[in-house]
């Protein structure tokens, strides 16, 4: 079972997730467990799931009774349609832009508070201090992201085949991300298991993959773990065309269990298997999937 034996602990837990008002209007984003109401934030009940549960795995008991319950997923809400608000009324002209969200919950000294948090490009962080209910400890800075044309291919490219993916690719508008595999293993724990501010594992992939230690480029690279079987990417989580279905690597793997992952599982457009890395072709199209772009393609290039 991953731990954090050997490992610092991180300054915080995150989750990143979409602000995108035409999401309010897709079916599927309400198609969570149990059911959400229609919601302009990708996928918020699991984003909020996401937060509990990683509390409680790296023992925050504060944060993680912060957050729980009805009434800690109304507090979030609250805070981001606050956050939103106030970044429509300083930026009016880019008031129908999307906006990328993280959620983090921080460790401070001996005191927990979560924070939300836009990661890399558009940024929008909420602190909060789990050892107190009052909403003004909470702070927010929001900023725009990159739109998604149509919106409804946040689900929908999920439905694609490799079949299909090729025929695609034959369009002056169809775009992929390069992937390449890292040469070395990563040792699962639970800072691959969790998605925390602790990157440095994931940082340390793409230095060794050539993509530089940094988020620059928006390529990906693939972490294997000590048995060589594939974990995840650095920046999303992977699925690969196998006997007609997508499938992502396990749970036992040691990667994340992302947000858009878990609807894409739960919804019976991927499902889990082991991929190991003699398995993995280079020219082979994959699914990516976060919650800041939804599912998107990549394919194997290294």
């Amino acid at each position: 079972m991953p731990s954090l034996e050997g490992l610092d602990a991180p300054d915080a837990i995150l989750s990143t997730a979409r602000y995108d008002p035409p999401l309010s209007s897709l079916d599927k984003n309400s198609l969570t467990q149990p059911p959400s109401a229609p919601s302009p934030y990708g996928l918020l009940a699991y984003h909020h799931d996401r937060l509990v549960q990683a509390a409680a795995a790296f023992a925050w008991t504060s944060a993680a009774q912060s957050l729980e319950g009805e009434q800690g997923l109304i507090r979030l809400r609250r805070r981001l349609d606050q956050a939103v608000s106030r970044w429509q009324t300083q930026n009016a002209d880019k008031s129908d832009q999307p906006l990328r969200v993280s959620l983090p919950t921080r460790m401070l000294g001996d005191e927990a508070s979560y924070s939300v948090r836009w990661c890399t490009l558009p940024q929008l962080r909420i602190l909060v201090s789990p050892t107190s209910a009052d909403d003004d400890l909470i702070t927010v800075q929001a900023f725009a992201c990159n739109p998604i044309t149509p919106i409804s291919n946040f689900f929908n490219l999920a439905l694609a085949n490799p079949t299909t993916l090729n025929a695609l690719s034959s369009s002056s508008t169809f775009t992929y991300i390069p992937v390449r595999l890292d040469p070395a293993r990563t040792s699962p724990s639970l800072l691959t298991q969790y998605k925390t501010t602790a990157r440095d594992h994931y940082l340390a992939s793409r230095e060794r993959a050539g993509l530089g230690r940094d988020y620059n480029k928006p390529d990906e690279v693939l972490l294997f773990n000590q048995d060589d079987q594939v974990m995840e990417g650095s920046l999303s989580n992977v699925a690969f065309y196998r006997d007609g279905a997508w499938v992502t690597p396990h749970d036992e793997a040691g990667g994340l269990n992302g947000v858009m992952r878990r609807w894409l599982l739960e919804q019976g457009r991927w499902k889990q298997g082991m991929i190991l890395r003699g398995q993995v072709s280079r020219g082979e199209w994959v699914l990516l999937s976060n919650c800041l772009r939804g599912c998107f393609v990549g394919r194997i290039e290294s």
